[in-house]
């Protein structure tokens, strides 16, 4: 993206719906470029797909087929995005995980290497992917915020794109929410970042936890699942995506963290 002018750089917001107008642009571009569903004939089987209750051949009769979106920014992760691809795809291949993956959206905030196209060459590849993409880099509550507007599924799970996350873990989440809990978060117990990152990121977790009264171990983890209806209450904006578990409790849904596998990057 080029200089922006002061008018747009002041009228610059994280929401999606607010973002500069030549990022809206580009992202609705990207979005008639190879979003699954933008031919009258996919939407028309979309529709049908999604309006009716899925159940899953195979488990107990009566087994309602959650669907469920993964919401991944990434910044610069050109030799990621097909492995993620595979590995999410493989999570929702277990014969029990009675749900339904509707999509992963990709969302490039900003990148300056070959993320983009690696994301197109995937979305052409894999029905399920489709994505955003940012002129310039917004930050990642701007790019979970386009991810969450854009996703149709009923649980919302956000995950980073470096291959820290596993999307094994894919189906406790799941199960957490089935339990009960309208937020799941992530708890990286055994962590594999520089010692720096770890302690400021603990002390963070301590002082949110005291503060907020929500008392859970890492607030800083992208991998997290949401049923949707969360963010019909609470926003995204600023930093605020670190948040998120405590303003979700304030307004009364109930949060919960499992602990998950972090891998080196």
């Amino acid at each position: 993206m080029t200089g922006c002018g002061r008018e747009e750089c002041n009228r610059a917001r994280p929401q999606h719906a607010r973002l500069p107008r030549t990022a809206l642009e580009n992202a609705a571009t990207a979005e008639r470029s190879f979003n699954p569903t933008t031919t009258p004939a996919r939407r028309a089987r979309h529709r049908s797909v999604t309006a009716w209750p899925r159940y899953h051949v195979g488990l107990p009769i009566g087994t309602y087929m959650e669907t469920v979106s993964v919401v991944v920014p990434v910044m610069n992760e050109q030799e990621t995005v097909a492995a993620l691809t595979e590995r999410i795809t493989e999570a929702f291949a277990s014969p029990d995980i009675a749900a339904t993956l509707n999509e992963i959206i990709f969302v490039d905030d900003g990148s300056n290497d070959a993320t983009w196209d690696r994301i197109v060459s995937v979305s052409q590849k894999t029905s399920v992917v489709s994505g955003i993409r940012f002129r310039r880099n917004f930050g990642k509550a701007a790019a979970l915020q386009a991810g969450v507007q854009r996703a149709s599924g009923e649980i919302i799970i956000t995950m980073d794109g470096d291959l820290q996350d596993d999307p094994k873990e894919i189906p406790r989440f799941l199960a957490a929410i089935r339990s009960g809990l309208d937020v799941v978060s992530g708890w990286k117990k055994v962590r594999h970042d520089p010692l720096g990152k770890t302690v400021f990121s603990r002390l963070f977790n301590f002082v949110t936890a005291r503060v907020s009264g929500v008392y859970i171990h890492d607030f800083n983890c992208g991998f997290k699942a949401y049923r949707r209806e969360v963010f019909q209450t609470v926003s995204l904006y600023g930093e605020l995506h670190r948040f998120i578990p405590a303003l979700a409790d304030a307004v009364g849904y109930k949060v919960g963290e499992l602990t998950v596998e972090h891998h080196p990057r």
